[in-house]
């Protein structure tokens, strides 16, 4: 320590605890204090549902951080609290924390995306974050041509409403017997749906 606060470096390393609500496995960084700051360089947590690499910051004086997620895998089907949606993604982007919540928006791709038994493919798009909700605007790639809004916001009966926008989009429906059907869709839908309770 000196006259202006804290001051060092090492090396963090947390298994076995919670990540945003969700189990992980690891979380290992570089650690390097100056003053009222902790940056956590090399930054990677490691689980089930999600895989990330990037770099963070933790202000104890003002009470706010950052982090920036340089890529990020993420199995939204093994999430606890997305029950009935599932694909996999990447993303990368900035998200900053103080004492009102969450801000910053994450750049996704993923592919294999469904919502119940209604499979939507490859898709691209941005999520937003604002503490009183998260916001998720995807398009569709490919042949299945669509546009969703998705807002999951905390606290409410319908926390996840959805507004899923089809042209002509190309959906195939598995059946028991051997024969495909696809079926082309367009039209808007709205949907409002009861999350599975976060484990915590």
């Amino acid at each position: 320590t000196e006259g202006d606060g804290l001051r060092g470096s090492g090396e963090l390393r947390l298994s076995n605890g919670r990540w945003f609500g969700e189990p992980f496995e690891e979380i290992t960084s570089e650690v390097r204090v100056a003053s009222d700051r902790f940056h956590f360089e090399t930054l990677q947590v490691r689980s089930h549902v999600i895989d990330v690499r990037g770099r963070a910051m933790l202000d104890q004086k003002e009470m706010r951080g950052a982090l920036t997620v340089d890529a990020a895998e993420v199995d939204l089907e093994a999430l606890s609290m997305l029950d009935g949606v599932g694909a996999t993604l990447t993303t990368d982007g900035q998200l900053t924390v103080d004492e009102s919540g969450v801000r910053g928006k994450l750049n996704v791709v993923g592919e294999g995306l469904h919502v119940g038994d209604l499979p939507l493919g490859r898709f691209s798009g941005e999520v937003e974050f604002v503490p009183e909700q998260v916001t998720a605007k995807l398009m569709g790639k490919g042949e299945a041509h669509w546009e969703g809004v998705g807002t999951l916001g905390w606290g409410e009966e319908y926390p996840l409403r959805v507004d899923l926008q089809t042209k002509r989009a190309i959906v195939d429906i598995p059946l028991e017997s051997d024969s495909p059907l696809w079926v082309g869709l367009t039209g808007d839908v709205e949907l409002a749906v009861a999350l599975a309770s976060p484990r915590t």
